[in-house]
């Protein structure tokens, strides 16, 4: 038997991590996997427009079972995009890994609001820390995002910690890089002038691109302001001082 892997990359720690999995239990149950990583839907630029190509392979005609990594790609067509790739192939077995598919589709789904209950959590009780500032994900299109907003929020009021909107960054449009981590502190430093001692990132790479914006600033992370993410991106390890 042949299953597909839909993603939209293999380049983190946490998508290539999906992927060795899939292949680990392919290669233990002696079956093919076609690992599919196509670009924005409807895209018509160069190479991007070659690369959706690979929609063309998700059909019943060449695959008895797909896996999909829906956050990556509900960034790149909406939900909308997400049921128009998978509706040809209902007739075969479909698994989604987190929410984004639809309801009728099992589903894995990653605890991100108690992995950032977890983190915000420790900047309280370990670190005493009570200002805290965050950078919102793409909240209208991703769930994990608004359960790491929420938990955010709930953990504050856990805490009887006042919810300071001035804190907290707008959300993004479908945006994961470390720039929005960079924006937000321009936001938060220089146009709001804000007093806060820790910045919570939705993600590793928000929080790598604050850590960089606040040295940039000579603000001394983490004596002044603790920095903290989730995923565990493998540069975490790396930055200065590590993530």
């Amino acid at each position: 038997p042949t299953i597909g892997f839909l993603s939209g990359t293999i380049a983190t720690r946490i998508s290539y991590n999906m992927w060795y999995g899939v292949i680990d239990v392919a290669q233990k149950h002696d079956f093919n996997v076609i690992s599919l990583l196509p670009r924005d839907l409807d895209s018509p630029i160069g190479f991007e427009a070659q690369a959706n190509a690979l929609y063309n392979l998700i059909s019943a005609d060449r695959l008895d079972g797909l896996l999909v990594w829906t956050s990556p790609i509900i960034n790149k067509g909406g939900p909308d995009g997400i049921k128009r790739i998978l509706d040809p192939c209902r007739s075969i077995p479909i698994v989604a890994i987190q929410p984004g598919a639809p309801e009728d589709i099992p589903r894995v789904v990653l605890d991100s609001y108690g992995s950032m209950q977890a983190a915000v959590a420790h900047l309280i009780k370990m670190h005493g820390l009570r200002r805290i500032a965050y950078i919102r994900g793409p909240d209208e299109t991703h769930q994990g995002a608004r359960e790491r907003y929420q938990a955010y929020m709930d953990i504050l009021a856990e805490h009887d910690l006042p919810f300071d909107p001035t804190l907290v960054s707008p959300p993004t449009k479908g945006r994961w890089g470390e720039d929005v981590g960079e924006e937000a502190v321009a936001l938060l430093c220089d146009e709001r002038q804000a007093d806060f001692d820790a910045i919570v990132g939705t993600n590793d790479s928000f929080a790598k691109g604050a850590i960089t914006a606040l040295q940039a600033r000579e603000i001394n992370v983490p004596g002044q302001v603790a920095v903290v993410g989730i995923d565990d991106e493998d540069f975490s390890s790396y930055l200065t001082p590590p993530l």
